[in-house]
């Protein structure tokens, strides 16, 4: 009888005959590469198979170059594997073994040259005039739920290092059943800067942390801090748990599910940011609950606060009438009662606004992540509302967070109008294809394939490229909860869809004018913005004394003294400002230490069981 697998718990999940048939990766992997070869369990599960012959062959490869290219640069061998060297040759070898699946192509855009000069292995990443825009940001306040959720989600993107007792989690939160990635890992990195980072207290998604990780550790000019509504649905909805009731009656009770942020401290790190900056680096969501009941809490917050555009989740926020006994509703944007109410609304305060708010008609609603990613009540909106524009956060995608599912949509060859069926974000591209109106955005849909599921990630960028073209697909990406959104925006400027994709599903190809559009240009368009970086001024360095220092910021986010007066020492260093300083430093440490040629070195050790027989 086969043994049943129970989830995550602090406890291993192999028996003592199946632990027998494994050895410690340590053991196994001696040497440490780059990019591991084999599936490593975490010890709640068994490996389902041994290495295989694509992992062998990508092993190989690298073993290979490690017997020449070390040599040749005149470092260790345990030092190449530990540097962007080995992170290169390892990329080389995943482009060359991995080419069936991608009809020939390469997947990631790095030279066979990277391998010998890290100067190589940056040139090919984001330009420093890059005007970036993310519209999709996040941080917490200072009492709440959102804690809870950012940690869950910081996790996943920080994979094995964030393991108890580094974190509060023993396995990978999102991957209950310990499914495998296209690299045969459950729970892997996403953000290498986040690696063996152990800082889990309440101050990690504090406003210091989103001005350091947006405005000196990424390239991100304007940065839109968004919010959250009814956080027990929202989480509930990715957790695959469906129908919780509303359990509020008003925006007052509605308040501590406000996970993130409320409207008010919305706005007042808007302010900070912007004033310390003295020009707008910073944008602010209102909170859109819908509905005719709730059109006064809209015109109170475009009264007080100025809301830039608006932020909405498909749970029960919806108040139909005045009736202050009913509770909250679902709504759906076809929904003439509940939805359309509100779409009027925000219409006509976009005409009376538009020349101070030109981005007041953006409704930004999160379908994606769990059962609110359907798409077939978009287009009755869309078409009934063609003032407004409707931006789609995380595209639909179904899955929370690992995509697994939407990989094996891929992999079941089903088709849609001929490309790859991948639930609810096909039907959705080809859905609102006809409306200019309806946009796309890359929130936690390209941060949670990129790495772990590269070829599922080139299908989905592809699907939207093609059926929304480059104006209309908008950069987001859920950070501070990945960490510095850097990481992003370099795996964005790389990507590249396969020739083979393109001549079999209708892709088109990616160019660098595409990436800009996408990376900024579209919604500097929609907000009424310049697109020219040199004409944001920087954050002040001291920003974190001006936060401790600023009273009423304290008191209005209910950071209360928990935040110290001096920033903690960065764990990897200071950051730089731009990405001009960072190659100067580079540089720098290039003619003054020939070891730091080729980055900082990491360890690749690995933690964990590998299956041997």
């Amino acid at each position: 009888m086969k043994k049943k697998r129970r989830q995550a718990h602090n406890h291993p999940e192999m028996t003592p005959e199946e632990l027998a048939r494994c050895r410690p990766a340590s053991e196994v992997d001696r040497l440490g590469l780059p990019i591991p070869t084999h599936l490593v369990s975490n010890e709640e599960y068994f490996p389902p198979f041994l290495q295989t012959t694509h992992q062998k062959q990508v092993e190989a490869r690298v073993l290979d170059d490690l017997e020449t290219v070390p040599k040749r640069l005149n470092i260790s061998r345990r030092r190449f594997l530990t540097t962007s060297a080995g992170l290169a040759a390892s990329f080389v070898a995943l482009n060359e073994v991995f080419r069936d699946y991608a009809f020939g192509e390469a997947l990631f855009r790095v030279g066979k040259e990277a391998a010998f000069d890290h100067g190589s292995f940056i040139a090919d990443g984001p330009p420093p005039d890059l005007f970036v825009f993310d519209d999709q940001c996040h941080l917490v306040r200072g009492a709440g739920l959102g804690v809870n959720i950012g940690r869950s989600v910081r996790a996943i993107a920080q994979g094995e290092t964030a393991r108890l007792p580094n974190s509060p989690f023993v396995s990978n939160p999102w991957n209950p059943n310990n499914h495998p990635d296209e690299h045969g890992e459950p729970w892997a990195n996403w953000n290498p800067e986040l690696v063996g980072r152990t800082n889990w207290d309440d101050t990690e998604c504090w406003l210091p942390n989103f001005v350091k990780y947006f405005f000196f550790e990424s390239q991100t000019t304007v940065a839109v801090i968004s919010n959250i509504t009814m956080v027990g649905n929202v989480a509930a909805s990715a957790a695959g748990i469906k129908g919780i009731p509303a359990t509020a009656r008003n925006v007052y009770e509605a308040r501590p599910q406000e996970a993130f942020v409320t409207a008010e401290q919305n706005f007042a790190c808007r302010e900070f940011i912007n004033g310390a900056a003295g020009s707008t680096r910073a944008l602010s969501h209102g909170l859109m609950y819908m509905g005719a009941g709730n059109l006064w809490y809209l015109q109170e917050q475009i009264d007080r606060f100025g809301v830039d555009s608006w932020k909405g989740y498909q749970v029960p926020s919806a108040k139909r009438d005045t009736d202050s006994d009913a509770p909250f509703e679902y709504w759906t944007f076809d929904d003439e009662e509940l939805a359309f109410p509100t779409f009027a609304f925000i219409q006509e305060a976009y005409r009376k606004h538009a020349s101070t708010k030109p981005g007041l008609n953006c409704i930004c609603v999160h379908k994606g992540l769990g059962d609110s990613a359907f798409a077939t009540d978009i287009p009755g909106a869309a078409a009934a509302f063609p003032d407004l524009n409707f931006v789609i956060y995380h595209s639909c995608i179904r899955p929370g967070f690992f995509d697994y599912e939407a990989w094996q949509d891929v992999q079941s060859g089903r088709l849609r109008d001929g490309v790859p069926d991948i639930k609810d974000t096909t039907e959705f591209a080809q859905l609102v294809a006809p409306f200019p109106n309806v946009y796309a955005e890359l929130g936690t849909i390209f941060a949670s394939s990129a790495v772990t599921f590269p070829t599922l990630c080139a299908h989905l960028m592809g699907i939207l490229f093609k059926y929304l073209g480059a104006d209309r697909i908008v950069w987001g990406t859920d950070s501070i909860f990945y960490g510095s959104p850097q990481w992003q925006i370099e795996a964005f400027w790389r990507l590249q869809i396969p020739e083979e994709f393109r001549r079999r599903y209708g892709y088109p190809e990616i160019t660098p004018e595409m990436k800009r559009k996408v990376l900024g240009l579209n919604s500097a368009r929609l907000y009424g913005m310049s697109p020219d970086p040199s004409r944001y001024t920087p954050v002040p360095a001291d920003y974190h004394r001006r936060i401790v220092g600023n009273a009423a910021l304290m008191k209005t986010m209910e950071y209360d003294d928990r935040l110290p007066n001096e920033p903690p020492a960065a764990p990897y260093g200071a950051a730089s400002a731009n990405r001009n300083d960072r190659f100067d430093k580079l540089r720098a440490e290039h003619r003054e230490r020939a070891d730091t040629r080729f980055g900082v070195p990491h360890s690749n050790q690995r933690e964990g069981w590998i299956r041997v027989r």
